[in-house]
């Protein structure tokens, strides 16, 4: 039987689509059978190469778009301002101007508020930048390397209520997140504070950090800008080294310079996490004496002001060794305790600003008591919180005087600083007495100078900070009542600047010092061991008061002697 060529191609194209229609496998298996079917199959399976080809390319395409626009988008900042808290423990984190350029990500800025359990209790970041790829954080692991930091300003927590949040808090500067790491951190430009009263306040001021991550922990160098802490202020940073361990802080190398003097130290930070403690020692020579006595602001600020100036009673520079200890926590503060021993480049020059000093050079006309540059010798130095000790005295200015003795600096009391600007315990001033006339035995200042009605109120300020009579003018300022409330606390600020004094001083002069006056050679003989006149001086009053009974008993014995 002869079948047909046509009705044989017609059954096997319907053979044929009936096996394409069968799957892969069938067609592979069976496809041979027929004749045409393999040419089918394969032109099918192009048709759907080229098909998955084409919606492969789009899908690739579409999320290359997302890779690229990603950082972009406001769920990536949302994002990433919530992984950022977590890992830093912080109670809120703000990131602003975020972009992607050439692998890497820069963020233009970040304000972090830390919680209990952060190290920080604030940060503000500028100019960050860290290595970023495409599919970093997406299909691979994001390792920025190196976080780059234009400008930081941060305020760190230097302890706690209780161990438990110390611990936490500490332990959050050694945790790394899974999702992005990094192993340094390059500071351009910053600033880091710490503590939260006068004593215990401290900062590095616009320097240069070098951060790197090390097995157990960070190291840490710092290259200029500036250190203070309590009366230490203002240090050039020349180099410090600085390595944050799991069981503490550890200062190891610590250089600075202030004019031509030099400092050096190490020190530690370790203990109980809620309230660590300070050791450490180092050297000093030829440092500034102003480091040692200085003005700070009490309004919490942690500005330092310049109310009272001591360079108008003494300045100089001097050398020798301390002890660091104490806390940056609680409220005893860093101590310090010094060693001080002049050198042979070493002064102190003690000017007459003391009405002391004055009176014997009226006395003494062979020698001057204007400056007195005391240049061997030395005294202990001890700071504890707002008050200062100097013991062991012993200085000496050849062939003019020498001192010998102890007293302390300490702030004055409210109630000094009220006795002192009469002002009334209700923080209201006292209203003057009519009848009460200007205090006229005060020797160098006029009538015309102590009455109020003389100031300006651009020149009140001034006024208040002139060497020459200070409390006085208050005083005459906070009686005149249009000035008066708008004054006072200015004035009160740099009362409480002014140190009293409280201890005993001997000052021994030379043998002919007090020749001219009868009266006072007979009250101050010549010691037959020293060959000196000792004159013992009581101090417990204002630093501008100190010796003024005496001054007063050597001006008026010097002329009944006459």
């Amino acid at each position: 039987m002869e079948i047909s060529q046509q009705k044989l191609d017609e059954f096997q194209a319907r053979m044929s689509n009936w096996i394409s229609s069968q799957g892969l496998l069938f067609q592979l298996t069976h496809g041979g059978v027929v004749r045409g079917a393999p040419s089918n199959f394969l032109l099918w399976l192009g048709r759907m190469v080229i098909r998955f080809s084409m919606f492969l390319g789009l899908g690739v395409v579409i999320f290359w778009g997302y890779l690229v626009k990603r950082v972009d988008s406001r769920s990536f900042m949302d994002e990433l301002n919530v992984k950022v808290a977590e890992a830093l423990h912080a109670d809120s984190s703000t990131a602003g101007g975020i972009e992607r350029s050439r692998g890497h990500l820069e963020i233009s800025s970040f304000k972090l508020k830390g919680s209990d359990e952060a190290f920080f209790d604030q940060a503000e970041i500028r100019g960050l930048r860290t290595k970023m790829g495409i599919l970093d954080g997406v299909i691979t692991d994001w390792d920025g390397e190196t976080i780059s930091i234009d400008k930081l300003d941060l305020t760190i927590k230097a302890g706690s209520e209780n161990d438990e949040t110390g611990s936490k808090m500490f332990q959050s500067l050694f945790e790394q997140s899974a999702e992005f790491k990094f192993s340094r951190l390059d500071l351009s430009e910053a600033t880091i504070r710490w503590g939260y009263s006068r004593a215990t306040w401290g900062q590095i001021q616009n320097s240069k950090i070098r951060a790197a991550r090390t097995g157990t922990g960070w190291n840490l160098i710092v290259t200029g800008g500036q250190f203070s802490q309590n009366w230490l202020r203002n240090f050039e940073i020349e180099r410090m080294e600085i390595a944050i361990l799991p069981e503490g802080v550890e200062i190891r190398e610590a250089k600075f310079k202030r004019g031509s003097g030099t400092m050096n130290f190490t020190a530690s930070l370790a203990g109980p996490a809620s309230d660590p403690t300070v050791e450490g020692t180092g050297t000093m020579h030829a440092i500034p004496i102003d480091n040692y006595l200085v003005s700070q602001s009490t309004d919490g600020s942690h500005k330092f002001e310049d109310g009272f100036r001591l360079e108008e009673f003494l300045e100089g520079e001097l050398s020798g060794s301390f002890v660091l200890g104490g806390s940056l926590y609680s409220s005893s503060g860093l101590t310090v305790d010094a060693e001080i021993s002049l050198a042979a480049d070493d002064e102190i020059i003690l000017h007459d600003r003391p009405n002391l000093f004055k009176a014997i050079s009226v006395v003494d006309r062979h020698r001057s008591y204007r400056s007195v540059r005391l240049r061997s010798g030395g005294f202990k130095l001890s700071t504890r919180k707002n008050y200062a000790a100097f013991t062991d005295i012993s200085l000496e200015a050849k062939n003019v005087m020498r001192l010998e003795g102890q007293f302390h600096a300490r702030a004055p009391t409210d109630k000094e600083i009220e006795d002192t600007l009469r002002i009334e315990r209700t923080g209201e001033e006292e209203e003057p007495e009519e009848e009460e006339e200007p205090e006229e035995e005060e020797p160098d200042v006029s009538v015309e100078e102590i009455e109020p009605k003389a100031f300006k109120l651009s020149d009140a300020p001034k006024a208040a900070g002139e060497s020459s009579d200070v409390e006085r003018r208050i005083k005459s300022i906070f009686q005149n009542e249009y000035y008066g409330k708008s004054l006072k606390n200015d004035a009160l600020e740099r009362q409480r600047q002014v140190p009293v004094l409280e201890g005993a001083l001997r000052i021994g002069l030379h043998a002919k010092a007090l020749e001219r006056a009868v009266e006072l050679s007979k009250m101050y003989p010549i010691d037959k061991e020293t060959g000196l006149r000792w004159l013992d001086v009581t101090l417990d009053d204002s630093i501008y008061d100190a010796g003024v009974e005496m001054a007063d008993e050597i001006l008026s014995r010097s002329r009944a002697g006459r």
